[in-house]
């Protein structure tokens, strides 16, 4: 007869989790570890904030056109788009100036501050936007309030860093939800709340403050909105990891490893491709909507002669209202299903696709009217808001899981900068397009409105075209979840499909004893006569300390600790940490209760770099 086959070992339980007492980051984990439900407050507070911060920033657009009337810089009527296009761009400018500063100091001091000051920004250069009574001072102030508005770099992290792994789609569209919304629902402010003693003339008078500063009213609204947001910031936790200011605590939990310890070293951000170019593809995109978005409202008010629709800035703040409660329901009922349908990447290939037609069809629009044009617009305007979040959403959520926590506001931050100089460059182009069309509306080769909504769809195939490889690179973090397949090698569509399972570990092999953080760099020592003559790293020779100084058997923990207490004590900024299950983390360091070794002898395996 045969032997029976040997039964099979159980799995090896999960690896340790070490947390640090005080840490806000480690506190987020807990948290998160703890709570099986999603994390409604968080997100709450990450949507109030970001459509407070985004509000300003296309608000002036509806206005816009009359603003520079008013300030009387154009010479002629078809000169307004040129001007219009600078003021419009200023935002942007300073803000590609200054985004990586301010993702850097979210990754250094914590997102939450960052955020609490460009709350602040908005609420002090906002409103003196709106009290602008000359050409100049409304360029500085909007050039001002971009660049001391670093809000989008660290709300993007922290809209990753509060959900667990399967709910980060939620998280980021929160994120691109109210940000997407606030620029929809910003030129619906200033449409309807722009020169009110015209507008409104039963309410307010032209000697009113609001007649004489025509503009003061739609940013004084958004800013006093933006201070209740600021207020809200008091319950907002922090989520960066800093464990460099406090001690070990030797806690662990039973499910997975943290983020922290799960973390790659750190690399060069520009050297990292799947960030760099899901960043390009994105900033490809933010061009086309920027430009979209100015060439939409100076479209539909100009003048019928001039191609246009010859709207009212209220007219155009209704279109946009309805565009922005269409992507409120989309993005909360259909965009988590659809992305974990059909992953990041197709959802952006299929969403540019189809924004195409509709915008070539935009210019035919002009030959409809009354209720036939307001249908054919509304339904163009909700469809084309939705598409448009979707490639942001998929983007975002590409440009984020390609980098560890501790870069993920600098990642975010070149983002921003880079996508904010193309947004810079969008309205200045925009204007100046839309003004040079003006002039050629008996073209025979695409005349006015049809060269603009043209050039526009031009930008929206070049964005699509760069969501294919070989440009496109998926981060790692995707391609462990689900299947990269396509034709020849060619393709990087996503589907749900998971990977097989990797080889479980034999159970001897779930202890890691590692000598630094991965953001930290684990340091050397000369050589000394208790080495053999041999130069080692810090941490090994930490080890060696310990041993030699305590009677075995120690454990895994204690050793670990002792170490650490060491580094301290000869000045190294490293802080060592186990990883294992909690049977292991108190199991003797290297079988010591079974080895008739001295405490040197039994560290000596131990003290090669690759093991430690």
């Amino acid at each position: 007869m045969g032997e029976s086959p040997p039964p099979t070992p159980p799995p090896p339980a999960a690896p340790a989790k070490v947390y640090y007492e005080g840490c806000p980051g480690c506190a987020m984990e807990r948290r998160k570890e703890s709570s099986t439900g999603t994390p409604y407050k968080e997100l709450f507070f990450v949507g109030i904030t970001t459509f407070a911060s985004s509000l300003p920033i296309t608000s002036l657009f509806p206005f816009l056109y009359f603003m520079i009337q008013d300030l009387h810089v154009a010479q002629r009527e078809e000169d307004i788009g040129f001007y219009a296009g600078f003021l419009g761009a200023s935002y942007m400018v300073g803000r590609g100036f200054a985004s990586i500063f301010w993702g850097m100091v979210a990754d250094r001091i914590g997102r939450k501050p960052v955020i609490v000051f460009s709350l602040f920004t908005v609420i002090v250069f906002n409103t003196l936007f709106g009290l602008s009574v000359k050409y100049w001072m409304a360029i500085t102030t909007r050039l001002l309030l971009g660049a001391l508005n670093g809000f989008l770099a660290p709300i993007k992290a922290y809209s990753i860093e509060v959900c667990r792994d399967d709910e980060q789609a939620l998280g980021i569209s929160i994120v691109n939800t109210a940000w997407g919304l606030g620029l929809i629902i910003g030129p619906a402010i200033g449409g309807y709340l722009a020169q009110p003693a015209k507008q409104y003339p039963h309410i307010f008078h032209d000697k009113s403050t609001f007649g004489r500063f025509p503009y003061l009213l739609p940013c004084l609204c958004i800013s006093i909105f933006a201070t209740f947001a600021l207020i809200s910031c008091i319950w907002l936790p922090e989520t960066l990891h800093k464990h460099a200011k406090f001690e070990m605590r030797a806690e662990t939990a039973e499910a997975g490893t943290t983020q922290e310890s799960t973390e790659s070293p750190k690399k060069s951000l520009w050297k990292n491709w799947p960030l760099m170019s899901s960043i390009i593809t994105y900033c490809v995109f933010s061009l086309h909507d920027t430009a979209y978005s100015e060439i939409f409202s100076l479209w539909t008010v100009s003048g019928r002669k001039y191609g246009g629709l010859s709207f009212s800035s209220k007219d155009v703040g209704q279109v946009l209202t309805v565009a922005g409660v269409s992507l409120l329901v989309y993005q909360i009922f259909v965009y988590r299903w659809l992305n974990n349908t059909l992953g990041p990447v197709n959802s952006t290939r299929i969403a540019s696709a189809l924004s195409i037609p509709i915008i070539a069809a935009y210019p035919f629009m002009t030959r409809l009217s009354g209720i036939r044009l307001g249908l054919a617009l509304y339904i163009a305007a909700m469809i084309k808001s939705v598409l448009a979040i979707t490639r942001v959403s998929g983007t975002s959520l590409l440009q984020n899981n390609a980098v560890p926590q501790g870069q993920r506001g600098a990642a975010n931050g070149i983002a921003t900068t880079l996508m904010s100089l193309f947004k810079s460059v969008a309205p200045a182009g925009a204007g100046i397009l839309f003004s040079w069309a003006q002039k050629r509306q008996h073209a025979a080769f695409f005349p006015g409105d049809q060269m603009v909504f043209l050039l526009l769809n031009v930008t929206e195939v070049l964005g699509l075209l760069l969501t294919f490889k070989p440009f496109l690179a998926v981060p790692q973090h995707y391609n462990a979840k689900f299947h990269v397949h396509g034709g020849g090698g060619n393709g990087s569509a996503l589907s749900t499909t998971p990977a097989p399972a990797p080889t479980p570990p034999r159970p001897d092999e779930g202890i890691l004893l590692s000598g630094c953080q991965t953001n930290e760099t684990s340091a050397d020592v000369p050589a000394y006569e208790a080495s053999g003559g041999k130069a080692c790293g810090a941490f090994s020779s930490a080890v060696q300390s310990v041993l030699a100084a305590h009677q075995a058997p120690l454990s895994n923990r204690e050793l670990v600790a002792k170490a650490r207490a060491v580094l301290e004590e000869q000045g190294f900024e490293q802080h060592p940490c186990l990883y294992c299950t909690d049977a292991n983390a108190e199991a003797p360091f290297l079988s010591q209760d079974k080895k008739e070794e001295t405490a040197v002898g039994a560290a000596s395996p131990a003290m090669s770099p690759a093991l430690l």
